[in-house]
């Protein structure tokens, strides 16, 4: 059947990764991993997943450069552009897909989807691979509630690389691409969520030292205008 043509491929602390050869691509691979963190948000893990900023390269060091080129204003799905490096000797490859997301307002299960697409803000460029045919697929559930910690996940996912590629290449790019990116993705949710309350506190800080300060700025108006009011007798 279907589901047995699945082989395990690795398996890194709290991820699990299997792989089956393309039914019509010979030497070609799909891919489907699984995941459980319980020290994460299923919001927090969306939100990461999504972004696209430079918060995106201080984390990920296999991105070179992504971007948002469109985005529907109604649905929030988004064209864009996504740069991955490759080892010396290898060109770096390049993307551009379309993305989508939905949330079952009912279970809380949230789904992730990318394709590979065309756009006029998307040329091929020199020097980089154009990757045509690429996507992903992942769903992500909370264990309890999404602003709670703990979730699991799952990527179903495909690319042709357009080369043959030597088995040890492929073997590196699907560790970094799966595994390691979510246990960095799993590091950057915990990084942000510390730089947030952080920032909170700061702010709650600066406020309580501006109200101090203007309680004794008050009160010490109000001391000198009760000098000048009241005679001082020597």
């Amino acid at each position: 059947s279907e589901s047995c043509d699945w082989k395990p491929f690795l398996e890194r602390g709290d991820i699990i990764v299997w792989r089956r050869e393309h039914a019509d691509l010979p030497g070609m691979w799909e891919y489907k991993m699984y995941g459980s963190f319980d020290d994460v948000t299923a919001d927090e893990f969306l939100s990461v997943q999504l972004d696209m900023s430079e918060f995106r390269l201080s984390w990920d060091k296999s991105t070179a450069q992504c971007n948002v080129l469109d985005k529907d204003p109604d649905t929030g799905n988004v064209v864009y552009y996504w740069e991955v490096n490759w080892p010396r000797f290898f060109s770096n490859r390049d993307y551009c897909c379309y993305r989508e997301h939905s949330v079952d307002p009912v279970t809380g299960t949230m789904l992730v989807s990318s394709r590979s697409t065309e756009h006029t803000k998307c040329p091929s460029k020199r020097k980089v691979w154009r990757v045509q045919d690429y996507k992903s697929v992942m769903t992500i559930r909370p264990h309890t509630t999404s602003d709670k910690p703990g979730l699991e996940f799952s990527i179903t996912g495909f690319e042709n690389p357009g080369v043959q590629l030597p088995e040890a290449i492929i073997t590196w790019v699907a560790i970094r691409g799966m595994p390691e990116f979510m246990m960095n993705l799993r590091e950057a949710c915990i990084k942000l969520r510390r730089d947030q309350k952080l920032q909170s506190v700061k702010v709650v800080t600066s406020s309580h030292v501006k109200e101090e300060e203007a309680s004794k700025q008050s009160y010490q108006d109000t001391l000198q205008s009760g000098m000048k009011q009241t005679p001082i007798y020597a």
